[in-house]
């Protein structure tokens, strides 16, 4: 089971930064201690670029640290942007590509896909966003959605990467909407339809906490990607306890 928590633009200083994965520090190695068998966990944080490098240097022993995003050539003038070969010199573990709210900036399905095909090509994890925009209501415009999305974002990737993770990320249903997350239910029947068409690992992505997680447990999931939830330190300590067990 992987966690995965994105900081997105946040927090507002480093030492905020720091205190968050001191306390979770505390969190596991209080759990290793009173849990003898416990579910493998692992931990990867996203932070934002700027505090990457002292965080990576500090607690690299603990997480697996990656970025929230890459662009899709390695060199050359391109202002603002980082390329996946910088990502991986500097340490980067892995990459979060198409998060709903990249979309949202007006990034292009097809763009996302030579993001992807440059980051495997150095040897990054690749965490791939896909997800429809709005919620529908009938489960064949749902899955007419993806496969559509997904022709686009997979085109000449590799179908027996071993780098690439898959989060199914509705943008309705992340934390900076009103709606909510997905349902037991629904978020089973689109994985049934999934593992019959799809072999990447897959994630789940959609405000995930807490009060949530344990239900999501019993489906066929790999991990989850969560957002807001991880700026609270009792808070990931909870989803870390329940994600043990």
């Amino acid at each position: 089971m992987i966690l995965v928590f994105n900081w997105k633009m946040n927090p507002e200083k480093l030492s905020d930064a720091e205190a968050i994965l001191d306390f979770l520090r505390f969190a596991q190695d209080k759990l290793k201690k009173t849990c003898t068998e416990t579910q493998s966990v692992e931990v990867w944080f996203a932070p934002p670029n700027l505090y990457f490098e002292p965080l990576r240097k500090k607690y690299n022993e603990f997480f697996d640290f990656g970025l929230q995003n890459t662009f899709y050539e390695q060199s050359g003038a391109f202002t603002g942007e980082i390329s996946p070969k910088m990502a991986k010199n500097i340490g980067g573990e892995f990459v979060i590509l198409g998060h709903s709210e990249r979309k949202k900036l007006g990034e292009s399905l097809e763009d996302i896909n030579k993001k992807v095909l440059a980051s495997l090509e150095v040897g990054l994890r690749v965490i791939l966003c896909f997800g429809e925009n709005v919620k529908l209501k009938s489960r064949e415009n749902i899955i007419f959605e993806i496969k559509s999305q997904l022709k686009i974002l997979l085109q000449d990737v590799p179908i027996n990467s071993e780098n690439l993770y898959l989060a199914y990320e509705p943008a309705w249903a992340i934390s900076s909407q009103e709606i909510g997350p997905s349902s037991t239910e629904e978020l089973k029947t689109f994985l049934d339809w999934y593992w019959q068409n799809y072999k990447f690992p897959i994630f789940y992505g959609g405000s995930v906490d807490s009060s949530n997680i344990e239900n999501y447990l019993t489906l066929k999931l790999n991990g989850f990607l969560i957002g807001s939830a991880s700026l609270k330190p009792e808070e990931i300590t909870k989803i870390l306890n329940i994600a043990s067990k």
